[in-house]
């Protein structure tokens, strides 16, 4: 029976193992792909109620447990600041690589628009990595990853 190899996993070169469990998960966020932001308040968007008036403490608490609650002092309007600039012209549109800068991010994603600013991506078919490199290196060497980004393009 072969011997199984052991993989040694690490956060910013520290084994895993020797982290707090807890301190090590608060460390990993997730944002999925298909999230919605609606055209309403930071309030109401944290609410999903737009008919009942739950108290701002609720709200505090909902984005401190979600670890947004230390971007609301550059908001402008903090809870009360309108998410998009679909209806408010002083609304403000969030973005996820601000929120990313100094952190490592892993997108999983077939939307290939998403890959474009990594600085790092690694194309994956049948659970192999088929090619890896910046966007432009892959584009460069004109393969797997540029005929499916031509095949998205137009959709972006």
């Amino acid at each position: 029976m072969a011997a199984r190899m052991r993989r040694e996993y690490a956060l910013d070169g520290v084994n895993i193992k020797s982290y707090d469990l807890k301190a090590y998960r608060t460390a990993i966020g997730t944002v999925f792909q298909d999230f919605k932001i609606y055209a309403a308040s930071v309030k109401e968007n944290v609410l999903l109620d737009f008919a009942h008036h739950e108290s701002d403490e609720t709200v505090y608490s909902a984005l401190e447990k979600s670890g947004f609650a230390g971007n609301l002092e550059s908001l402008p309007e903090g809870i009360d600041t309108a998410l998009t600039t679909e209806f408010e012209e002083t609304g403000v549109n969030l973005s996820m690589f601000a929120a990313a800068e100094n952190k490592s991010v892993l997108f999983i994603s077939h939307r290939l628009s998403t890959t474009r600013d990594a600085d790092r991506i690694i194309m994956l078919e049948n659970g192999s990595i088929i090619e890896e490199g910046s966007h432009s290196e892959l584009f460069g060497i004109n393969r797997k990853y540029a005929e499916m980004w031509f095949a998205q393009s137009s959709n972006y």
